[in-house]
């Protein structure tokens, strides 16, 4: 959609004027003239009668309460919805314009100055609008007032000509049925003092102009990046040389702050920009500087801290099953019942130092599911009778197949040292379980001959 804007003023004659170039019909920036051409809704050429004089016609008949004799209305068009080089460009813009004021504010005289002569040459309409009915000699309705019926229409009537940069409902908030409010506002001044600025570091030099509003804006960005709070984000605001002056609420944009720059040093004298002069609304700046973006970045840390507490919290068995709280308690009992029989039967699983032995811990999970099975039989004492059972389980467990055995031969070192590595084995496992040596069958029973 195009860039639109509109205002009113008292003053008709001096709207007319300004819009035409003046007397000589000078455009900005050194333009030769003012006006690309000039076409009407309405109304005659700018012959006696004036265009002013045409309109004072209705500005006498309007009643005493109707203070605004004109709305004025810009139209600008981006490079890539119409190429200011092509002649062609300006007499669209005017038919855009002249179409969107037949049907926007029909029976009202209107003046389109079709125009480039601005800093990036771009092409727009100064669409000054007859605030006084030539029907009813009623000024616009309430909503004919508003950007937003401006902004919609503009679009629409855009969109039978030219491919518009951004559509209308991609801007517009229908909750608070106002245009969503930019990110990053820059006004025409700062804009060409970021242009001389580049310019300069281009060719060497250092750059002629400090913006404060660029530097208030990256104060604000680096506080709001490390504030948890708001509390925190305006400490954080004054250690930087930044205080907010206001906190309070507009009908457009909801809630605001006013920044005020209290740091001076970076600003080359004084006298360039006066203390008062170095306030500002939120709104002014954009979006991202409103107390609803800070808000939004505060939210986003501590859902993210949320979300890493409850990762580290559960990656350990990120890919387990989930599981009931009974069935939670359940398991934490056996647990602990295993644990707990372990240490009494001296299964000791873990060193000191708190190291993992699995296979250790292997074999007293298979001797405690044995012991289960049997729950009324005792565990033996040193000085006990072994009980077969657990033997068993731990035999079985710890079984070795002929097909792992290397195959016997008489006097092969690699099998008697083989089979007393497993000897030395059992006897470990016989001496965890507390059992003697002479409960273990002979090699020939265990092995198989």
């Amino acid at each position: 959609m195009p860039y639109t804007r509109i205002t009113a003023t008292a003053f008709g004659k001096a709207a007319i004027d300004y819009a035409l170039g003046g007397k000589e019909g000078k455009g900005h920036n050194n333009n030769e003239k003012r006006n690309l051409f000039v076409t009407t809704v309405g109304m005659f050429p700018n012959q006696p009668p004036s265009y002013a004089d045409q309109m004072n016609e209705y500005w006498s008949r309007a009643s005493s309460r109707n203070k605004n004799q004109v709305r004025r209305i810009v139209l600008s068009f981006s490079e890539q919805e119409l190429d200011p080089k092509d002649p062609n460009s300006a007499l669209i813009a005017g038919e855009i314009s002249r179409e969107f004021a037949e049907k926007y504010y029909p029976n009202r005289q209107t003046l389109i100055c079709v125009q480039n002569d601005g800093e990036g040459g771009k092409l727009h309409c100064h669409i000054i609008v007859n605030n006084v009915s030539m029907t009813d000699f009623k000024g616009c309705s309430d909503e004919q007032t508003k950007f937003t019926y401006v902004a919609k229409g503009a679009d629409e009537i855009a969109k039978k000509y030219i491919d518009v940069d951004m559509d209308y409902k991609d801007i517009f908030d229908k909750k608070t049925s106002q245009i969503k409010l930019s990110k990053d506002k820059v006004s025409r001044h700062v804009r060409r003092m970021r242009q001389e600025n580049q310019e300069a570091i281009k060719n060497g030099e250092d750059a002629p102009h400090y913006i404060w509003e660029d530097d208030l804006k990256s104060r604000i960005k680096l506080a709001m990046n490390e504030a948890t709070s708001r509390d925190d984000f305006f400490s954080k605001l004054n250690d930087r040389g930044v205080t907010i002056v206001r906190n309070g609420t507009l009908k457009r944009h909801g809630e605001y702050f006013t920044y005020s720059m209290q740091d001076a040093s970076k600003i080359k004298s004084e006298d360039e920009i006066p203390k008062g002069k170095r306030k500002i609304r939120s709104d002014k700046l954009g979006g991202d500087y409103m107390p609803k973006a800070l808000d939004e970045k505060i939210a986003e840390k501590q859902n993210d801290n949320q979300a890493t507490a409850y990762y580290d919290e559960s990656e350990v068995i990120s890919d387990a099953p989930a599981i009931s709280e009974s069935e939670k308690k359940e398991l934490e009992e056996e647990a602990r019942e295993f644990s707990e029989w372990a240490t009494q039967n001296k299964y000791i699983y873990l060193s000191d130092d708190g190291d993992f032995d699995l296979d250790a811990y292997e074999r007293a999970q298979e001797a405690y599911k044995a012991f289960k099975r049997q729950p009324k039989t005792d565990v033996p004492e040193i000085s006990s009778a072994p009980n077969l059972g657990i033997l068993e389980s731990a035999k079985e467990h710890r079984k070795v197949t002929p097909s792992k055995v290397p195959e016997k031969a008489s006097g092969s070192t690699s099998y008697d040292s083989y089979t007393q590595k497993l000897i030395d084995k059992i006897n470990h496992d016989v001496a965890q379980m507390d059992m003697s040596l002479d409960s273990i069958p002979d090699d020939e029973d265990f092995f198989g001959s």
